[in-house]
């Protein structure tokens, strides 16, 4: 903060936390579509290719997005779960921190 000032800090800490909200929208988004694309060619397990009648979205792969489902596959897919925790790990840790600094920054102003 010595070379911008406390506005300048945070700055760039509003800057950090919508680069990491961002990161975090487009794997919530995006993470479904690969099960339904997956399901499609057959890797997936059934059902994740189904597509809401009024939506027309793949509904059954967003609900699933969370865990629930690739949980019932066991260790087949033990791995994407250890890969999710290694990539949201850092990110979740970046949110933690710059909400912390907005705090602070708040507290003092």
């Amino acid at each position: 903060m010595a070379l911008f000032g406390e506005r300048g800090g945070t700055l760039v800490s509003v800057l950090i936390l919508a680069s990491v909200l961002g990161a975090l929208n487009a794997n919530t988004l995006v993470g479904p579509r690969i099960a339904y694309a997956m399901a499609l060619d057959g890797v997936f397990f059934a059902g994740s290719e189904r597509v809401h009648d009024r939506f027309r979205t793949p509904h059954v792969a967003i609900l699933g997005h969370d865990g629930g489902l690739e949980r019932r596959q066991g260790p087949r897919l033990a791995h994407v779960a250890e890969d999710l925790a290694v990539a949201l790990g850092p990110t979740l840790e970046g949110a933690r921190a710059s909400s912390e600094v907005l705090l602070e920054a708040a507290a003092r102003s």
